[in-house]
Formats: structure tokens, sequence, C-alpha cells
């Protein structure tokens, strides 16, 4: 990019800005497949989007299909979310994932693939849970772990595995 120069004034534009919303302030391309927008609500979003460029629509034709697009909202309140999303051919969410934080210190990564959704949190109160179908997974600040599964549990060592506690439970 050079030099920019704007001038405001009105004028009764023939060709008026696709997508534009005047409630929000914009720093975008022409097809706002990449912008930065300032909204009243005091939140900053950065958002890209890639589209099939491959075969060009002609006139009347729908818009060129998303690929990606790849998001970043942060607000005046201490939170902030990135989400990147992977679009297939009629233009439904493939794969995504989600790395969210908020004002308190809580962390969430939660991961979209093949309709299995996935989670980690690293909570304020110093605990982790991971997720995935029907398992879980939870480890304590505390030193507790507990293991959820709604399917067969595999414990495997390579050479040695101790299992030590004052009780042991097997139902």
């Amino acid at each position: 990019m050079q030099d920019a120069i704007a001038i405001v004034g009105l004028s009764n534009v023939i060709d008026p800005i696709a997508l534009f919303n005047p409630d929000d302030l914009e720093l975008r391309n022409e097809d706002a497949s990449q912008r930065l927008t300032l909204k009243p609500t005091g939140e900053i979003e950065i958002s890209t989007t890639k589209y099939d460029k491959s075969r060009v629509p002609s006139e009347g034709e729908p818009p060129a299909k998303k690929q990606t697009v790849q998001n970043i909202i942060l607000t005046k309140e201490g939170t902030l979310e990135c989400t990147s999303e992977k679009y297939n051919e009629s233009e439904v969410v493939e794969t995504s994932s989600t790395i969210s934080t908020d004002e308190v210190g809580n962390i969430k990564l939660d991961s979209l693939v093949d309709d299995t959704n996935q989670t980690i949190e690293i909570k304020n109160n110093k605990n982790i849970e991971a997720t995935t179908g029907g398992s879980k997974l939870t480890m304590t600040f505390g030193g507790d772990v507990t293991i959820e599964a709604s399917g067969n549990m595999n414990l495997t060592a390579g050479n040695v595995m101790t299992l030590s506690a004052t009780t042991v439970n097997i139902n």
C-alpha cells in the first residue's frame, strides 16, 4: 500500500460500498475479506476471509465461496476470542478452533473436527479439564486427577506401571 488520502463529503455514489455498516468504524478492503472494525460497544474485531477465486462468478451468480475465516474479537471487559474456521464445498463449517480468554484468567481451547468437539480449559481455580467425545480428564491444583471414559479405558506402560494410592476402587 502506498500513501492514501480520503476526501470526505457528500456525493451521489452510483457504486455504493458493498456490506457497508454505518454504525461501525472500519478499515477494510473492497470486498470486506480483510477488515478491522471498531464497534460502538467497544469491541474491536479483526477478520480475514479466504474465498475460492478459481472461478470468478458472472453477474447475477452467487459470490465466490468461503474457504476459511479467521476472526479476533477483543472487548472492553477484557475478553479475547480467536476463531479459525474451514468450510467445505457447501460452505458449511468443516473444522474450527476457538481460543478464548476472560478477564479473570480462564483460558479455553475448543476444537471441532469431523463432528467431534474437543476442549481444554485452564481455569482460574488452577484446575485443568480436557474433554473429547465421551471422555474427560480433570487435573486439580490440589493434586487430584480424575479420568472419566464412556467407553474402554486402557493404561499402557513401556516397562513399569506403578499405581500407588491409599485406596484403589475398581468397579
